[in-house]
């Protein structure tokens, strides 16, 4: 658990992005199951020289992957977080690494500098992890205003309903739309047959 600088350009929240170590530990140690002779162990340095020594200037790069889509607007993001990951499977030297789907370039990115540079760690990508009302989890979830997050539900909302109509499925606006059409038809109907009756 680190908040890598070398991953926030100029100008981003580096000093004010939410840092939720206990939280995370608590997360952590809910989801692992371990055996009688297994024990966790969270690395999580809390000086940054712990990772990136005095007079640290290495940085990894992935070109033909970080520079369109998120790359495009964030110039040496991906940089940063190749370098950062390098440095922590270099001390770490996991068999298995995990990262969310939601951050697909991210993944592509390193899984790509593993295989350049040797690495033996096999990454795997976990699927979205969404709160209740589908908006996927983040950390920077925290800066949205009431309006902001029921702004961002569009994109979710927008995704689920283009995935229902590949397949071919009715979007849940879309069935309650049709059973209030059907509900404002079928009593405009019983309107018209009790005239007639009268």
């Amino acid at each position: 658990i680190f908040i890598n600088p070398k991953q926030f350009g100029e100008g981003e929240d580096y000093h004010i992005y939410p840092r939720t170590l206990e939280q995370d530990i608590h997360l952590v140690k809910k989801e692992v199951k371990l055996d009688q002779n297994q024990q966790l162990v969270i690395f999580s340095p809390v000086d940054i020289q712990e990772i990136f020594q005095a007079g640290f200037s290495t940085n990894i790069s992935v070109p033909s992957l970080s520079k369109t889509l998120c790359g495009k607007n964030r110039p040496n993001h991906f940089d940063g977080v190749c370098t950062v990951v390098y440095k922590l499977f270099s001390k770490i030297k996991p068999d298995n690494a995990y990262f969310g789907q939601k951050d697909y370039q991210q993944f592509m990115i390193i899984k790509m500098m593993a295989k350049d540079l040797d690495i033996p760690t096999t990454s795997h990508m976990v699927p979205i992890v969404r709160d209740p009302r589908g908006l996927a989890l983040s950390s920077r979830n925290k800066y949205l205003s009431a309006n902001d997050y029921k702004q961002a539900l569009i994109l979710p909302e927008t995704l689920h309903f283009l995935k229902d109509r590949r397949e071919g499925k009715k979007h849940e606006k879309e069935r309650k739309n049709e059973e209030r059409n059907e509900g404002k038809k079928g009593k405009r109907n019983r309107e018209e047959r009790k005239k007639k009756e009268t």
